[in-house]
């Protein structure tokens, strides 16, 4: 089943999920885009992640291990993210690529090195179905951007 999530204050943007079945387990993956800029737009963003939060939460009560994965418009320091960040003391999510928790993406070269190579985009897997020394996640290209493609791996554990 497909889903298609409106969240608050984000007018175009969203969440779509599906829901599929591998080893008998339930599984809803998602993708979103989270509002960007700053000021106001900051507390949309921590609205929107409070409510992805609750959802997840809700289908991980359900029987449902969860991943959602996009372009969150937030640095790993940001309640943003530790609203959704198991291992920043948050729930219900641990960061695919947590092996790395910079406020940048990888850089290759020092021209790299700019404020808008901030680490934007995430893989998130909720922790009621695998453990952090079970992920993984993976940077493609070799370009200075704040939106190099990050592919997220995860193993079942439970």
């Amino acid at each position: 089943m497909q889903y298609n999530l409106d969240l608050p204050g984000n007018s175009g943007h969203g969440m779509i999920c599906i829901d599929f079945t591998k080893q008998g387990r339930a599984f809803r993956a998602c993708s979103t885009h989270l509002i960007a800029g700053s000021g106001p737009d900051d507390n949309t963003r921590l609205s929107q992640a409070n409510t992805i939060r609750s959802w997840a939460t809700s289908w991980m009560n359900s029987g449902y291990r969860v991943i959602v994965g996009g372009d969150f418009n937030a640095a790993p320091s940001s309640p943003v993210i530790q609203t959704l960040n198991h291992l920043g003391n948050g729930d219900p999510f641990i960061d695919a690529d947590f092996k790395a928790p910079r406020e940048t993406k990888r850089q290759y070269s020092p021209a790299c090195n700019q404020p808008w190579n901030s680490k934007l985009d995430y893989v998130f897997f909720s922790y009621n179905w695998t453990g952090r020394n079970n992920i993984e996640a993976t940077l493609r290209g070799e370009t200075c951007s704040d939106h190099r493609a990050l592919m997220g791996t995860a193993k079942v554990t439970n």
